[in-house]
């Protein structure tokens, strides 16, 4: 993840790319074949994670950047449910690809994409589990490295499905915050807005979001966060940052697929893949 600025975000989807051509591969009649449609299901899902990046980015770009218009009091809560629900769908859409992806190597090792009932259960918790699930057995074999990595952010994918699960079912997850005093040469100009701080704050986007800490406990145990601002306790910048490190994990299940992946798999694919586009002899060894 990179940005131009410190409120700009820009998720690299370069290992999506690589993944997606490298299941394209896998997918070939002379390869794996598409039992179940598992490449459909895989793309879909893919597609799915591209786009919830970039309603994170969108999102977390229009509550922090300047516009000329007046703020409406409540955009900053609704710029925060919004981004974490798609912070909250990127990660289910991920698992559900991965998921598609590993069936159709090993169809008895992940959820089996031809059940409904079994498709609701498609979860996060399938590769780190759970306190009353293990994980799908096939993440181990298959893709071990991604589920070391989100296993080490378990704190981080558990705030991320609290704060969407309050945001959507109870109630506002916006404590407070600053707002910024950086306007662009001329903004105020431009709109003809007065020197006067009070008028001027109402166009200021928001420079860093506190969000509620502990969001599912009942209110009557909320710490109060009296001094927020100078503790940072649950800054959204963090939280929303931080997901980036999770792109670590398409890297994991993308970088080093020789290694996730079964010996065979992948030589065998390049191999039927210079066959087929230089026209040599079809190999008679693949297993």
């Amino acid at each position: 993840m990179s940005g131009s600025d410190h409120y700009d975000l820009d998720f690299c989807l370069r290992p999506c790319g690589e993944l997606d051509q490298y299941a394209l591969l896998a997918r070939q009649e002379y390869n794996l074949g598409n039992p179940g449609k598992w490449f459909s299901n895989f793309r879909k899902g893919l597609n799915g994670f591209g786009s919830r990046l970039l309603g994170v980015e969108t999102h977390y770009r229009q509550v922090h950047e300047w516009q000329p218009r007046l703020r409406h009091p409540e955009e900053p809560e609704y710029h925060l449910a919004t981004i974490f629900f798609h912070m909250d769908s990127a990660l289910e859409c991920f698992t559900y690809a991965l998921n598609a992806l590993g069936y159709g190597f090993a169809p008895d090792q992940f959820v089996d994409i031809t059940s409904e009932k079994a498709l609701r259960a498609i979860a996060p918790t399938n590769i780190i589990g759970s306190d009353s699930r293990a994980p799908v057995k096939g993440y181990e074999l298959f893709f071990p490295e991604l589920q070391r990595h989100w296993k080490d952010s378990r704190e981080l994918i558990a705030q991320i499905m609290d704060l969407h699960d309050v945001s959507k079912h109870r109630s506002t997850i916006f404590v407070g915050g600053r707002m910024r005093n950086d306007a662009p040469s001329g903004f105020f100009e431009y709109m003809q807005v007065p020197d006067d701080r009070a008028r001027r704050s109402d166009f200021a986007p928001m420079a860093e979001i506190i969000l509620m800490p502990e969001p599912k406990l009942p209110s009557t145990m909320h710490v109060l966060v009296t001094s927020a601002l100078q503790r940072h306790d649950q800054p959204e910048d963090l939280v929303v940052r931080k997901l980036g490190e999770l792109e670590l994990g398409i890297y994991a299940a993308t970088g080093r697929l020789q290694r996730l992946l079964p010996e065979w798999q992948l030589p065998s694919a390049q191999i039927w893949l210079a066959w087929r586009n230089r026209g040599t002899n079809v190999p008679t060894d693949r297993p």
